[in-house]
């Protein structure tokens, strides 16, 4: 929202009904819908602790196993949001799933997905090193910095990356870039 020069935590940011009333009945059901609907409500300058009768805040650290694992997730590509989430709140619950977190590298530094197994995957390494800085850029710069260099790895002549060979996608390159 900054980043388009808007102010979301004036009156004047509006959105359309229609995500409000989404926003009032999240649910742990989709771990992506749930956490980035924290992040939506922490945007919108309102109280996820407190939103229209409900305890978001509550709920997601409920969520968060005692090694740091985001329970319903099935991988980086989802846990990374609920890091975000958790980061929105300021929760006591960053520092352990931030570490959780970034154990999840596979050896080449890329983070993953799963889909009938772990896939390498460029957009979800760009927002688990974003994740990970925010967390505690210091403590888990060794991780941040492989994960750089897997990306790197990447980089092609017309300067897209695609580590996958899917080819480059405006998502991705977002990501990344």
């Amino acid at each position: 929202v900054a980043s388009l020069g808007l102010d979301a935590s004036s009156k004047s940011f509006k959105l359309d009904p229609d995500y409000k009333k989404s926003l009032a009945s999240l649910s742990t059901k989709s771990i992506g819908e749930f956490t980035k609907g924290i992040v939506a409500i922490t945007l919108l300058g309102d109280n996820p602790a407190s939103y229209q009768g409900k305890n978001y805040v509550k709920s997601l650290e409920g969520l968060v196993a005692k090694d740091g694992s985001i329970k319903g997730t099935t991988g980086p590509n989802q846990s990374v949001y609920a890091l975000y989430a958790l980061e929105s709140v300021n929760s006591s619950k960053v520092s352990v799933t931030a570490k959780y977190l970034a154990s999840q590298a596979m050896d080449n530094g890329a983070f993953w997905y799963n889909y009938n197994g772990k896939f390498a995957d460029d957009a979800t390494t760009a927002w688990v090193i974003e994740a990970l800085t925010l967390a505690n850029k210091k403590t888990y710069a060794p991780v941040i910095n492989k994960a750089f260099a897997y990306l790197e790895g990447g980089y092609k002549q017309d300067g897209s990356y695609d580590n996958s060979g899917f080819g480059g996608n405006a998502d991705t390159q977002s990501c990344v870039l």
